[in-house]
């Protein structure tokens, strides 16, 4: 998930450093009257975050008046690390599957966040 916000321009969380796209929604609020921007990419087949949790956030979110400050774009049929590179796989008992148009857009929006929001 990258966040950024007056006081740190960018703060770039990664539950799992080695897969970088991927994101984890557990109670986060962005901060009323701040100019935080949360960026969500995530698998609907991803069975450790469950999209709909992402998406009731971003429904909480908009009810809130503060739908601007959200992107949220899940990906049909990636699952969790849908980045990774390598063949399909199960990890922990969960499936890993590469999904490169998948990974090519985050990296699209990732950059297109950054831009938005920090700049070139």
């Amino acid at each position: 998930m990258l966040r950024t916000s007056n006081k740190h321009p960018i703060q770039y969380w990664v539950p799992n450093a080695k897969y970088s796209l991927h994101s984890v929604v557990s109670g986060l609020r962005l901060d009323q009257g701040r100019s935080d921007r949360a960026l969500i990419l995530i698998g609907d087949a991803d069975e450790w975050t469950k999209a709909e949790v992402c998406r009731r956030f971003a429904e909480r979110i908009a009810a809130e008046d503060q739908a601007g400050q959200l992107v949220l774009r899940i990906y049909p049929g990636a699952t969790h690390a849908f980045d990774a590179q390598g063949s399909m796989r199960t990890y922990a008992g969960h499936p890993i599957k590469p999904d490169p148009v998948a990974t090519a857009d985050a990296w699209n929006q990732v950059v297109e966040f950054l831009h938005q929001h920090i700049g070139p």
